[in-house]
């Protein structure tokens, strides 16, 4: 047996890396990374998708219901997101940002959401032999 991964994004040039040397990074490790831009809009504004699924959770960037740049697993509301900024801008901004722990918004001065262009990617195809899914 073995276990067959296809990844599919919109091809874009557009990218946000996520990160952070604070407790933000620690505490919401799981959505830090690569964020690939979509073909799709919320509110106006640009949806990103997690390149890497972390603990079987998908995570999008998104301009959330109040009018707030979030990470979470749903587009439609803010419910289950964990990082959070509240300056008003047409693209993610790269510093600002806020994550959730223990019921409160913290602010983490060293976390980055850092826009870069690269290469288009359509696809990526993981192969692994003798997984644990047999």
């Amino acid at each position: 047996m073995f276990l067959l991964l296809i990844m599919t994004h919109a091809a874009t040039d557009e990218i946000v890396e996520f990160s952070s040397d604070g407790d933000g990074g620690n505490h919401q490790e799981m959505r830090m990374g690569t964020y690939f831009k979509l073909d799709k809009m919320v509110k106006g504004f640009p949806v990103y998708e997690q390149t890497v699924i972390k603990d079987k959770i998908r995570q999008f960037l998104f301009m959330g219901p109040l009018g707030n740049w979030r990470v979470g697993p749903d587009t439609s509301t803010f419910t289950g997101s964990g990082l959070k900024n509240t300056q008003k801008s047409a693209t993610p901004p790269e510093t600002g940002w806020q994550y959730q722990h223990q019921g409160k918004w913290v602010h983490d001065n060293t976390m980055r959401a850092t826009l870069k262009s690269k290469g288009k990617v359509k696809s990526s195809l993981y192969y692994k032999p003798n997984s644990i899914y047999q």
